[in-house]
């Protein structure tokens, strides 16, 4: 077998959390940690399929298993793998061992974060919004002094699209930062079929494009260097230099996967809780009539995105997300027509 490039796997090292957001991918979990077997064969297998790897650590909340995460880099390193790391997470549990880690390690970070108000669907066990805020605000700010950037990633819902402006106004105060992505809710695991949390499609627009007007000014105020990027916005700035129609999905590219605790290979966290979407494990390999049935179901949930014209500057929607049968058009239909728009209507810096 002729190896890839690269792969992206994906390690939901735990169930555990110390959050319980509305629309957690997960739904119910036993809070079960990924054995050291399970971390292995995923690693193996993430090995055969590719000359370097991406290993992304996600949960639950993957800062309750730290020593989980060291034997990955433990097995990695004995591997003498090409790698490199991420980790995914709500951030309510940086310690400051788990920074020096991060420090140690060189890992990408990504925080999780839907809002500092009221109205949030993240909430910590006792529904304590301002705990919640106060320890995220803490983090952040901890981060700053040790001079680790993050990613920001927002879920956006029916509660807070409208104030996505004051997400990112509180943001830009903070040196922490790099970017926001903006990610409209998948319908499933606790939100499967609650159609009520989908973001309004014309709100959902309207906030970008203001969004995006704000993020210019910021960016005249602030320079480049200290101006967050806007993930989507990058993402259609790519696609129209060099676009390949769903690139970033792992499951038509063969790019990468998600493993849960119990050694199940998924195409993504967000599909991992649909046996209709199961393509294998760890210990016995994919299965590829598995596989090509996934495929037919993307093709024909897909549909609309092949048959547009546009796909070959968008690159294509995301199926976990179109899974909930909203009829009109799909956000990332919203994301691109927006981007393009503002090239046209002077926003030279952030198009830049």
């Amino acid at each position: 077998m002729n190896k890839r490039d690269s792969y992206f796997l994906v390690l939901g090292i735990t169930q555990e959390c110390n959050l319980n957001c509305a629309y957690c991918y997960m739904g119910k979990r036993e809070n079960k940690r990924m054995p050291d077997e399970v971390i292995k064969k995923g690693i193996d297998y993430a090995l055969f399929k590719a000359h370097f790897v991406h290993v992304q650590f996600t949960g639950g909340e993957p800062s309750l298993y730290l020593n989980g995460m060291r034997r990955t880099v433990d097995y990695l390193e004995k591997k003498e793998a090409r790698y490199i790391l991420s980790l995914q997470t709500n951030a309510m549990s940086l310690s400051d061992e788990i920074i020096e880690f991060i420090k140690t390690n060189r890992i990408g970070l990504g925080i999780s974060c839907d809002g500092f108000f009221e109205g949030s669907a993240m909430r910590d066990s006792k529904k304590n919004f301002k705990s919640y805020s106060k320890k995220l605000l803490h983090t952040l700010m901890k981060l700053s002094e040790h001079g680790i950037k993050t990613g920001i990633t927002c879920v956006v819902t029916a509660s807070n699209v409208k104030r996505l402006n004051e997400l990112f106004d509180f943001l830009s105060t903070l040196n922490s930062v790099a970017s926001l992505h903006l990610s409209p809710v998948r319908l499933v695991g606790k939100a499967k079929n609650k159609t009520e949390m989908l973001p309004d499609p014309l709100e959902y627009e309207s906030q970008l494009h203001k969004l995006l007007f704000k993020a210019e000014q910021y960016f005249r105020w602030k320079n480049a260097e200290n101006s967050i990027r806007l993930r989507f916005l990058e993402a259609v700035k790519k696609n129209a230099v060099n676009s390949v129609p769903f690139k970033d999905c792992h499951l038509i590219n063969d790019s990468g996967c998600f493993v849960n605790v119990y050694g199940e290979i998924y195409p993504c966290p967000s599909l991992s809780t649909d046996t209709d979407y199961l393509l294998g494990n760890v210990f016995i390999g994919i299965d590829e009539k598995r596989v090509l049935k996934v495929k037919e179901l993307f093709k024909d949930k897909m549909k609309r995105c092949y048959d547009c014209h546009n796909l070959d500057q968008c690159s294509g929607g995301c199926f976990a997300r179109e899974l909930n049968d909203r009829q009109g058009e799909f956000y990332k239909c919203l994301e691109f027509r927006v981007a393009n728009k503002v090239t046209s209507e002077g926003f030279v810096n952030v198009c830049c």
